[in-house]
Order: C-alpha cells, then structure tokens, then sequence
C-alpha cells in the first residue's frame, strides 16, 4: 500500500542520511588524525631545534670562553716578560759570541 511504500522510502533515504553521516564522521577522523600528525612532527622539530640553538649556544660561549682564557694567559704572560732585560741577555750573548769568533780567529792566525 501506499503508506508501507513511504515507510519503505523513508527508511532506505533514513539509512543513505546515515550512511553519509557516518561517511563523513570517517573523513573528520582522518583529517583530525593527520592534523595531530602535522602537529606531533612540529613538535619534534621544534624540540630539535631548540636542541640545535642551545647546542649552538653551548659551543660558541665555549669558543669565548676558551679565546678569553687565551687572552688572559697572552696578558699574563705579556705581564710578568720583562722584554727589556731579554733582549738585553741576547745581546749581551751575541758579543760574547762575537768576540769569542774573534778571538779564535786571531788564534787562529
């Protein structure tokens, strides 16, 4: 009859509603999937990178630290030379030499 054939027609259009809504719930659950994919492989590169900076950090403030403790000695060392009374010894040294080179060749003679 008329009326079991729109109860026939409304339950199979009920069932292609559901069909489609659960369809779409599915392709939701994707999307929401790859979204906290997206989000998870951010994460992980962000961490990284904070990792590479602070590595990078570590690295040159040893680098500074090291041409500071280089300056440091260089100072130091520059402080406690006395370059005058060196290089007086070396010439005190280079005419005894001389002499000496001196002296044998006359003896020599």
């Amino acid at each position: 009859s008329l009326q079991c054939f729109l109860r026939v027609t409304l339950a199979k259009a009920a069932k292609r509603h559901q069909h489609r809504l659960r369809r779409d719930a599915a392709l939701v659950l994707i999307e929401l999937y790859k979204a906290q994919d997206r989000a998870a492989s951010m994460a992980v590169a962000n961490v990284a990178a904070r990792e590479d900076a602070a590595e990078a950090r570590r690295k040159f403030e040893a680098a500074r630290l090291e041409t500071l403790a280089e300056k440091v000695a260089l100072k130091r060392k520059l402080a406690n030379a006395n370059l005058p009374r060196d290089i007086e010894a070396d010439l005190a040294k280079t005419k005894a030499a001389l002499a000496k080179a001196l002296a044998d060749r006359d003896d020599a003679r």
